[in-house]
């Protein structure tokens, strides 16, 4: 599997997918992860531990990386970060990964899941603040409080604007994944 991105092509053949159960310290992670990280897909889908893929990120990024990831375990939130990845060859790739750390019956962080997309994808890193202005827009339109629903749709343009110039919300580029 290559790592050129071809843009021509679906997105979702360079879209990699990760868990990490964390009692285990062991990432489960499917062939593109394995390839970016310069692993044998047979060894990342048996699961590694999260140092093999930190050796991989670039080293002036690994400390924002692993605070993301921390305050993503404590809080339990969405977790959306923009890095780059050292390829085998040297060369850096830029990524986006989405996750959410998941809480066993007794409240205690135990699975990390999430998504690596190559590229950058601001729609999707648009933060806490986006996430909650979906959610609170699609409370207000339940609730058929328009008024709300007019002041949200603003602040949910000028977010977008700030991450990507555009105030256009049906643009196809606004990639949504859900709702916090």
């Amino acid at each position: 599997m290559s790592l050129a991105v071809n843009r021509t092509e679906s997105d979702a053949r360079y879209t990699g997918l990760f868990t990490w159960d964390l009692k285990a310290d062991a990432v489960y992670a499917d062939e593109v992860m394995a390839v970016l990280f310069g692993m044998e897909p047979e060894k990342a889908k048996k699961g590694q531990p999260i140092i093999e893929y930190l050796h991989k990120i670039v080293p002036a990024e690994k400390s924002g990386l692993k605070d993301a990831i921390d305050d993503a375990i404590l809080s339990g939130d969405r977790y959306s970060h923009k890095y780059k990845v050292l390829t085998q060859n040297e060369d850096q790739v830029e990524v986006t990964t989405i996750g959410q750390c998941f809480r066993d019956a007794s409240g205690t962080p135990s699975v990390y899941a999430g998504v690596m997309y190559l590229g950058w994808h601001d729609d999707l890193s648009a933060g806490p603040a986006f996430w909650h202005c979906l959610r609170a827009l699609s409370l207000a339109q339940a609730n058929r409080r328009l008024d709300i629903v007019k002041n949200i749709e603003k602040a949910l343009k000028l977010l977008r604007k700030k991450l990507t110039g555009n105030l256009d919300l049906t643009s196809p580029n606004l990639v949504f994944t859900g709702n916090r």
